[in-house]
């Protein structure tokens, strides 16, 4: 059940209190639970979970401590609590899979965790496409949080016919479709007829968000994954769920007023009348000459390169994980955002033969979504993304069956069992990777 908890409260509404929303209410709270009843069973977490909690935790650290913190040469910053949330988020969550997560079976924990994030999603398409002909914003605001007073995100995308549904921002959408694309992949590899219901239904969801995450990365993951790892009949029923899309994209196109994202996909179908170029045209200007994330970095780096701006950061999107750590925490923190990626990676890869070829490819294609989409969107730390995001990296990365297993094994005689009996691979839970 925490595992579905944890996913439901990342579609939750904001609570009453100021900028608290319900799904960090949940993470802390059933992190501080566990630390009270379970904080003994955080040695027999793997090596590798600890490291990568303690690079995130240095960070934060880092973040708090920085001399750019002080520096008044820049007006524009913010309170810095939203950084510290961003930075926290995930080492909760590790907390919570180490106490909380290291029983059951590992496939049934990851099944819970798909089922809710996909049905998730596919209530949020709902509203998303009730959103192109009425007003849904009395009952969507309310997700999309405390602004201060300021427009949110929401709305003005709207503005451009990209509706994300419960999403304050069109990027946090993204990510959560692709990752619901991906996972739906994974789950009805064996049932055709339910992967291009589900697929559809997402991918509209994507589509209304028009999302460079889930359009440039998320999507073309999905459909690798049947190419690659299914038959002549697998990948028939992809091809059926992309014609599916496109004919709905060229319906609601051709029989509203409200295009599915408005005129940016319009732009992307026809970059030959772009004039800023190919890259800026695909990232938003994010990347190019004169981008917002060249811009920002190179304030960071004139004022504080090596330990960054602190907590307080910049007031501008953070359109790159990379970014985030570098105005936070300079040149230092992008080590360690790096590293926490590599870290990740070299977990996948010591693991992938001690787990199933389909649940692999699944922990693979996580990481490759997380990586890719890292350059356009702080993937580890977004707002309703990181506990989603990190949930599953346990599950699938951090902590795979064979290796609990293997812990179970070692950690001593259970109830029932004789001394001596268990498995004799004790080294494989404490490696690193």
């Amino acid at each position: 059940m925490i595992v579905v908890l944890m996913v439901a409260a990342a579609f939750g509404p904001y609570t009453g209190l100021p900028g608290l929303r319900t799904e960090q209410l949940v993470v802390y709270a059933t992190c501080a639970l566990a630390l009270v009843v379970g904080a003994h069973r955080l040695g027999r977490a793997p090596a590798a979970a600890g490291v990568i909690g303690a690079l995130l935790a240095t960070q934060l650290v880092v973040a708090m401590v920085a001399p750019g913190a002080e520096s008044q040469a820049l007006n524009v910053r913010t309170d810095g609590f939203a950084a510290i949330d961003n930075l926290a988020l995930p080492v909760a969550v590790l907390v919570i899979g180490a106490v909380v997560l290291g029983d059951g079976g590992r496939d049934r924990l990851i099944r819970l965790a798909g089922y809710t994030l996909m049905m998730a999603l596919c209530l949020n398409t709902v509203l998303s496409y009730l959103s192109l002909t009425r007003d849904m914003s009395p009952l969507l605001s309310h997700f999309w949080g405390g602004t201060g007073g300021l427009t949110p995100v929401a709305v003005l995308a709207t503005g451009m016919d990209r509706f994300g549904g419960i999403f304050n921002q069109p990027a946090e959408a993204g990510v959560m479709y692709s990752l619901g694309l991906i996972i739906a992949v994974w789950f009805f590899k064996h049932q055709p007829l339910r992967l291009v219901i589900v697929g559809v239904v997402l991918a509209i969801g994507g589509l209304l968000a028009a999302s460079k995450v889930f359009l440039i990365v998320g999507m073309p993951i999905a459909l690798w994954q049947v190419w690659r790892f299914n038959n002549w009949r697998g990948r028939t029923w992809a091809a059926l769920v992309a014609l599916g899309v496109i004919a709905f994209y060229r319906y609601q196109s051709s029989g509203s007023t409200t295009a599915i994202g408005g005129r940016l996909l319009d732009d992307w179908l026809r970059p030959d009348r772009s004039e800023t170029g190919l890259v800026a045209l695909y990232t938003a200007d994010r990347f190019g000459g004169q981008s917002a994330v060249n811009g920002s970095a190179s304030i960071v780096l004139d004022h504080a390169p090596w330990f960054g701006l602190g907590l307080r950061g910049l007031d501008v999107p953070y359109d790159s994980g990379w970014l985030e750590a570098l105005v936070l925490t300079g040149l230092c923190g992008v080590l360690l955002h790096t590293a926490v990626l590599v870290l990740l990676g070299l977990r996948w890869y010591r693991n992938r033969h001690r787990v199933s070829r389909v649940t692999s490819q699944l922990g693979g294609s996580l990481l490759l979504l997380i990586t890719i989409g890292n350059l356009g969107q702080p993937m580890l730390t977004s707002n309703r993304v990181a506990t989603v995001v990190w949930l599953l990296l346990w599950l699938l990365v951090i902590d795979p069956p064979a290796e609990r297993r293997a812990r179970i094994a070692t950690a001593g005689p259970q109830r029932g069992q004789l001394p001596g009996q268990g498995s004799a691979s004790a080294p494989l839970a404490r490696q690193l990777v």
